[in-house]
C-alpha cells in the first residue's frame, strides 16, 4: 500500500518485490485474514480527506493452497488481488487503487480504562472502598461511585413481583464494562472473605459489554426468604469505561 505506483517495492524491471512488502503475515493457514492499516500514522491522512492524496495504490500477493478429504495439500499457487499487471512482461504482478472517504455522521470509540465502580452505600466490614445498598421498599436511587470519588451515574433499585429490579443510567461519556451483583436477606449471605471484603467472583449475577452500553436493567430472581423479608442486601460492582465521539 502506498501514495503512488513508484512507492511499491519493485525490481528495475518494474517487478514487484512482494518479500519487501510491510505487511507480510506468515502461516496462517486460513481462509480469510484482515489486517487494519491507519491511515493517519502510516500516510497522514486526516479527515476531511485532502482529494489529492485520497487514492492509495495497493499491491495485495499471496500465496493459496488447495487440499484433499484429508487436509493434504495437493496444490499450491501464486495469488494477487485483482487490477492492472505492474508490467506486460516478467511476471504477473498486479495493482489497484482505493480511495479513502471518510464515514459523516458522529463516531464514538470505547477506551481501554474501566475502573472499579459500586452503588454507593454502607461500607463491607473489610479495608477495601466496597459498599452495598440496604433496600426496604419502594423506589431506591444510589450514586454509582467510579475510582472511589467520581459519581458516574445513577442506580435504580425496586421489587417488581418476584423479582429485584436493578437500573444503572451512567453520565454522557462514561459506558459500562462488566458488571457483578448479588442480593441477599442478610449482609452474610452476599459472599464475603475472612477479612470481610466482598468476592466479586461468586457474585450470583455478572455480564459483560464490548460495546458502548450506558445504562442496563437487570431482573434478578427472589427466593422465597428474599420476597418473605423487609430488607434486602444488595451489592453492585461494575467496571465503568469512558468513550470518545468524534464527528
Amino acid at each position: 500500500m502506498a501514495k503512488s505506483l513508484c512507492d511499491i517495492p519493485m525490481t528495475r524491471a518494474g517487478n514487484p518485490i512482494p518479500g519487501r512488502f510491510p505487511y507480510e503475515p506468515y502461516d496462517l493457514w486460513v481462509q480469510s485474514y484482515e489486517f487494519t492499516v491507519n491511515l493517519t500514522g502510516v500516510f497522514g491522512l486526516q479527515c476531511p480527506v485532502d482529494e489529492s492524496e485520497a487514492t492509495l495504490c495497493i499491491a495485495a500477493h499471496a500465496v493459496v493452497a488447495k487440499v484433499d478429504e484429508h487436509g493434504e495439500i495437493i496444490q499450491a499457487e501464486t495469488a494477487w488481488g485483482k487490477g492492472v499487471r505492474f508490467t506486460n512482461r516478467g511476471n504477473w504482478g498486479m495493482h489497484f487503487t482505493y480511495t479513502v472517504t471518510c464515514e459523516t455522521g458522529e463516531m464514538c470509540y470505547l477506551n481501554d480504562n474501566a475502573e472499579t465502580s459500586w452503588a454507593y452505600g454502607t461500607p463491607f466490614p473489610g479495608n477495601s472502598w466496597a459498599m452495598y445498598v440496604v433496600y426496604t421498599g419502594g423506589e431506591l436511587t444510589a450514586d454509582l461511585i467510579r475510582n472511589q470519588n467520581y459519581d458516574v451515574g445513577d442506580v435504580y433499585i425496586m421489587v417488581d413481583g418476584g423479582y429485584l429490579v436493578v437500573k444503572i443510567v451512567l453520565d454522557e461519556g462514561y459506558s459500562i464494562s462488566y458488571y457483578h451483583t448479588h442480593v441477599a436477606a442478610s449482609l452474610s449471605g452476599i459472599p464475603q472473605n475472612r477479612a470481610g471484603n466482598p468476592q466479586i467472583g461468586l457474585f450470583e449475577y455478572h455480564g459483560n459489554y464490548s460495546e458502548i452500553t450506558p445504562s442496563i436493567e437487570l431482573y434478578l430472581p427472589l427466593n422465597a426468604a428474599e420476597q418473605s423479608t423487609g430488607t434486602l442486601y444488595v451489592a453492585i460492582h461494575m467496571g465503568v469505561a469512558t468513550y470518545t465521539c468524534y464527528g
